[in-house]
């Protein structure tokens, strides 16, 4: 890395402000980057957490329905109206 205050006393480097206000923006810089892909894939995980659990839900209220229709009112017709029991 080139710097250029970069200076030599006593076997110590020092930079100069602009060194070190150049070096910490680059810094800050990367951490955001990394910071803005963890948030992205965090809400891509969320996204399809999500898109699983309404699909479960669809999917149960699908069979509830079906249950409903196909198994417990045909099974409680006869019960309640006095009719034959349909079988489907």
């Amino acid at each position: 890395m080139f710097f250029s205050g970069l200076e030599s006393t006593g076997g110590q480097k020092t930079f100069t402000q602009d060194d070190v206000n150049r070096i910490v923006q680059e810094r800050l810089a990367k951490d955001r980057e990394k910071a803005s892909k963890e948030l992205g894939e965090r809400e891509q995980e969320l996204a399809q957490r999500e898109f699983r659990l309404n699909s479960r839900q669809k999917l149960c209220l699908h069979v509830s329905v079906e249950y409903i229709f196909y198994i417990i009112i045909p099974a409680v017709s006869p019960i309640i109206y006095n009719a034959p029991v349909f079988s489907v």
